[in-house]
């Protein structure tokens, strides 16, 4: 069976959400410190804005190169 290219610019089809799971992983994920804040940046679908939070929060970097 031949593919068009429009059948790959279908999008995936999404398993269903398991929604107790997902709130166990969060539970332990906060548990652990990990920032409320960050795991909404990454649950976004355009991906955390690191440059402009940086920018904004500004800070040092340099201890990445010790």
């Amino acid at each position: 069976m031949k593919h068009k290219i429009a059948d790959l610019d279908a999008p995936a089809a999404r398993p269903p959400l398991d929604l107790q799971l997902l709130v166990r992983r969060t539970s332990g994920l906060l548990a652990a410190g990990v920032p409320l804040t960050l795991l909404i940046d990454l649950g976004d679908a355009d991906g955390p804005h690191s440059a402009q939070r940086y920018a904004a929060e500004g800070g040092s970097a340099d201890w990445l190169c010790r």
